[in-house]
């Protein structure tokens, strides 16, 4: 059973890899904010995956909940980083677009 739930952990993480892939790509071409909230974001969403896929069931013994809210803040900072990222870079596209 333990071998299924790492199977499927494993396929859930490949669109994160892929939108990480694509920032990276994103942020090499281009240093302006909307790039780096990006990559912030979707780097953030990475390390959350592993965090929860990989290192929580070996943590049994700490502060469980303590260790969930600061996973969960984490994450909610690293989705809004992304959130805004987009919506700048889509600001930016529609403005180049509509100025040409």
């Amino acid at each position: 059973m333990h071998h299924i739930s790492l199977f499927e952990g494993f396929f859930s993480l490949i669109p994160q890899l892929i939108i990480f892939v694509a920032t990276i790509m994103y942020i090499t071409k281009n240093k302006e904010i909307d790039a780096i909230l990006l990559f912030i974001g979707s780097l953030t969403g990475i390390i959350v995956r592993f965090i929860f896929s990989g290192f929580i069931p070996f943590l049994n013994s700490f502060d469980l909940p303590m260790i969930f809210n600061f996973i969960q803040l984490i994450s909610v900072l690293g989705q809004i980083a992304f959130a805004i990222g987009l919506l700048l870079l889509i600001k930016s596209r529609l403005k180049d677009n509509f100025a040409d």
